[in-house]
């Protein structure tokens, strides 16, 4: 499971909170949320569950944030 950066990133931006905001009002470090979304950081367990509060604040579904790996593809 994965993170899609580029549309959780316009979701976000849609909502006019800054990092800044987002980590205060969901508890996580305004850096993780900067690093997660230019792809310096691979999100964990800290940003997914801000993330769930983000998407229940404002009415989205978690899991359309989300790519699934498909255990047929080989790399």
């Amino acid at each position: 499971m994965n993170l899609d950066v580029k549309k959780a990133k316009m979701e976000f931006e849609k909502s006019g909170l800054t990092p800044t905001q987002f980590s205060k009002l969901f508890g996580i470090h305004r850096s993780y949320v900067y690093n997660t979304f230019s792809g310096a950081a691979v999100p964990g367990r800290k940003f997914f569950a801000a993330w769930a509060k983000f998407c229940a604040e404002f009415e989205l579904n978690f899991f359309d944030f989300f790519v699934f790996d498909n255990p047929d593809d080989q790399e």
